[in-house]
């Protein structure tokens, strides 16, 4: 059996070597030095507790000095009861090597206390998608699509929509509040995040490519939605969002908000947006891409695990205790 250890800097070409043999499609570019943690930045990583790590571990399995695959695993957030398996790369007809890595890296995280193991996954990798499902036990959660809209015509009138204001940091509880309720009560638990996750960390984001937005009810105030842009500096842009059911119909006003920032920056914008189909409007949010001529251009299976579930309240009636002890010498 296969030897699982810490990756090295040592191994990062003979991991090259494998996606270039192996993966159509993926430059081993992706798997470049800068892409790791390096040393010994990793080493006193290690040394932090589970729940305080933030970087990307990986690990490899070897045998006889050959490097037969690697996985990766980072913290989703800062919810550090859910880690996110997000790199695997094996060879050719290696998938009991796949299970070991991911048994793994799920029971060494697990017992130290991480809760939910997520994954997400091409659709176009099916082989990858039965590793996790049929080997490791994950469970299929929900799908993220990536809808893509091109060639835009820019308005020519200046909208105004008075429901739509920049994020505060003093709006995360209720976007929290919000984006929970937003979710099919069945993912929930798998998929709830940290206050911390919508906050910026200083009083100004520094981040001059991303922009966040909140939906508020002009009437009480109330948060019922909220999103965020992001761009490559250039022409391409990322829309996410996530709308309570009442004002899922805001959904046409949001795409138009969204054209208009991205042709203050971009005479010529590619939109892309993540439609998340654990959110309840996602059906509605199809409907609306649909009509406005934007193309589901990927689909992702989001796959989970449960190492610990929550224990249920017990109710007040007393049950029995139970215990079992056996002989050393049964009587016949």
């Amino acid at each position: 059996m296969a030897k699982i250890r810490k990756l090295t800097l040592f191994d990062i070409k003979k991991l090259n070597n494998i996606v270039d043999s192996h993966v159509q499609g993926m430059s081993s570019e992706s798997f470049s030095e800068g892409n790791f943690t390096p040393f010994p930045l990793d080493v006193l990583h290690d040394l932090l507790p589970v729940n305080k790590r933030f970087l990307q571990e990986s690990y490899v399995a070897a045998e006889r000095k050959k490097l037969l695959g690697m996985v990766g695993i980072i913290s989703d957030g800062y919810y550090k009861k859910r880690w996110n398996i997000n790199r695997l790369v094996i060879g050719a007809n290696s998938y009991d090597v796949g299970k070991q890595l991911i048994d793994y890296v799920v029971h060494k995280y697990g017992g130290a206390g991480v809760e939910t193991f997520l994954a997400m996954i091409d659709e176009d990798f099916a082989e990858a998608i039965a590793l996790f499902k049929e080997a490791c036990m994950f469970r299929s959660c929900s799908q993220v699509q990536i809808w893509k809209k091109e060639n835009l015509t820019k308005n020519s009138d200046e909208e105004v929509f008075e429901c739509f204001r920049a994020f505060k940091n003093s709006d995360a509880k209720a976007v929290l509040e919000n984006y929970m309720q937003n979710i099919f009560p069945q993912f929930r638990h798998s998929l709830q995040k940290d206050i911390r996750d919508f906050k910026s960390p200083y009083l100004i984001d520094f981040n001059k490519n991303r922009q966040k937005f909140v939906i508020e009810n002009p009437k009480n105030k109330a948060v019922e939605g909220y999103f965020t842009v992001v761009s490559n500096g250039r022409d391409d842009f990322w829309m996410d969002c996530s709308i309570s059911l009442p004002y899922q119909e805001y959904f046409y006003d949001v795409l138009r908000y969204y054209e208009n920032i991205a042709f203050k920056t971009s005479e010529n914008p590619s939109l892309f947006i993540y439609l998340r189909k654990y959110y309840e409007c996602s059906q509605r949010f199809q409907e609306i891409l649909e009509n406005n001529a934007f193309k589901c251009i990927k689909s992702h299976q989001v796959l989970v695990k449960d190492y610990w579930k929550p224990i249920k309240a017990e109710n007040d009636k007393e049950k029995s205790p139970i215990f079992i002890h056996c002989s050393a010498n049964p009587a016949h």
